[in-house]
């Protein structure tokens, strides 16, 4: 795995930069703009939701008859200031589907009952930002390499180089979704969708239908 700063010195090499010797966060320097971009482009990446930044089936409890969206996961504990990750997407579980929620704020909206209040537990998926050191490494390649796209395309402008990047950008994304699909051991065909597109089954002699 990757640290940030050993990705902003790939990105640095990838544009014709110096590698920095340090990060500068929030800073005005070169580095400190990567890492900006950087961040961006794993923002954008991760909100796509895949298996690594996604829990399922998590119960959560009201506090005040409220649920806070953006407290839903602790990443760190600093004495009495504990450290929320940032939610993409949260919705109810597919085994707590009698309540239709919706993300309003920070807090869950209840579409079923019109109402913001809860009084009992549900169970929650949602997607969530993992700090970039915790990113599987084929997504830090594919985020990395985006970033220097998107860099070189907004920042210095060089055509030159842009297809390139644009190029390496692609191949990057698509070994990522490979090692998605290897990691979730996903079945496409037994997915709901793909059901949804065959239909209902038959029976060995007559139709369903009949």
């Amino acid at each position: 795995m990757r640290t940030t700063l050993q990705a902003v010195q790939e990105m640095a090499r990838r544009l014709g930069k110096h590698p920095p010797a340090g990060l500068d966060t929030g800073g005005n320097s070169l580095q400190a703009q990567l890492e900006r971009v950087l961040d961006d482009a794993s923002n954008s990446v991760q909100s796509e939701g895949w298996f690594w930044n996604t829990k399922h089936n998590i119960t959560v409890t009201p506090t005040g008859s409220k649920i806070q969206v953006n407290q839903l996961e602790n990443v760190a504990d600093i004495g009495v200031s504990p450290i929320y990750a940032t939610i993409f997407h949260v919705d109810t579980d597919g085994t707590d589907s009698n309540v239709n929620v919706v993300r309003n704020g920070d807090y869950l909206y209840n579409l079923t009952d019109n109402t913001d209040t809860f009084t009992s537990s549900i169970k929650l998926t949602y997607t969530y930002k993992r700090e970039f050191e915790n990113v599987p490494e084929a997504f830090q390649s594919w985020i990395i390499a985006l970033a220097s796209f998107n860099y070189n395309r907004h920042y210095i402008g060089d055509k030159s180089s842009d297809g390139a990047l644009q190029v390496e950008m692609q191949d990057a994304r698509r070994q990522a979704t490979r090692e998605e699909i290897r990691s979730a051991d996903v079945n496409v065909l037994n997915t709901q969708e793909m059901r949804q597109i065959r239909g209902r089954r038959r029976t060995p002699d007559r139709s369903v239908y009949e």
